[in-house]
């Protein structure tokens, strides 16, 4: 074979291998699991994430499984030991009720005036519930104070000042640019970005 012809084969390898990259986890995370004790609230409605609606197993195209959704929720109450069980069960729901199913769950917590331990054990127990479908939880709260609550060391360990953000708009950035792929701006991140976010209430 020529030297042009070996030439063209060599770049078309590079190309392949460059798309397969794309989907490799360089991160390490889903090499290790990480145990926690077990959860301190509520958990008679978890339920494995991620599986269709019964109806929706039929007649599954080329394109299955489709594309998983960020979803941006904003806790309309205090956070609070009143209402850490009915907030946990809050957001489960909304997340068994998201079809395609969530990568994301991004929190806005701006009417919780103050973290304290009941309010981290309901957000680490929403974060380990993802967990176990590979998804992530992150929040934001616009008070540097109540941010620096929310990573302090506790019974289930810490949350990740990785998953702690400013603002809603900078953690859906942050939430975006860690899917796979090239981090695009689409019409669709636009309307995400500019839309407001679902408000979360008790019952």
């Amino acid at each position: 074979m020529s030297e042009a012809g070996e030439g063209a084969l060599l770049q078309a390898g590079l190309k392949v291998a460059s798309r397969d990259d794309r989907f490799a986890d360089t991160t390490g995370a889903g090499a290790m699991l990480v145990a926690h004790p077990p959860l301190l609230l509520r958990r008679g409605a978890l339920r494995r994430l991620g599986a269709p609606p019964h109806g929706e197993r039929q007649g599954q195209s080329s394109g299955w499984p489709p594309s998983r959704q960020i979803i941006s929720l904003r806790l309309t109450c205090q956070l609070s030991s009143g209402t850490a069980d009915d907030v946990v069960q809050a957001v489960i729901n909304r997340v068994h009720a998201a079809w395609p199913s969530a990568c994301t769950i991004v929190l806005d917590l701006r009417h919780t005036r103050a973290i304290d331990d009941d309010a981290r054990r309901a957000l680490q127990t929403v974060q380990d519930m993802l967990a176990q479908d590979q998804s992530r939880l992150r929040l934001a709260h616009p008070a540097a104070e109540a941010r620096a609550a929310l990573t302090v060391d506790g019974p289930l360990g810490a949350i990740s000042p990785a998953d702690v953000h400013g603002s809603l708009r900078e953690a859906l950035l942050a939430a975006h640019a860690s899917l796979p792929g090239p981090a695009l701006v689409t019409s669709a991140i636009r309307r995400l970005l500019t839309e407001p976010p679902e408000l979360l209430s008790l019952p």
